[in-house]
């Protein structure tokens, strides 16, 4: 797998290129090693599509779908407090 970033190389100077070069190293060696990887960011990424579509409802009609909202303010709230308290 080859990856190319030509605008971000132009952008980029002194250690942001090296991390940029350094990222670039690892996600090839971890793909050439481990190509499964990919297919976990694969379905994450589907996930967050999938919820995103729950949130659709809340738009059109928020008086009665609030408990998406509810649910959603429950979730992002556990998130921040496991983050804050690992």
């Amino acid at each position: 797998m080859k990856i190319n970033y030509p605008t971000l190389l132009a952008l980029a100077t002194g250690q942001e290129l090296g991390w940029i070069l350094t990222v670039r190293d690892g996600l090839q060696e971890s793909y050439a090693r481990h190509p499964w990887l990919a297919y976990g960011t694969d379905w994450l990424a589907f996930a967050h599509f999938v919820i995103a579509l729950f949130f659709i409802g809340s738009f059109i009609d928020p008086a009665r779908n609030v408990w998406v909202l509810q649910a959603g303010i429950m979730a992002l709230s556990h998130a921040c407090w496991s983050f804050l308290w690992r």
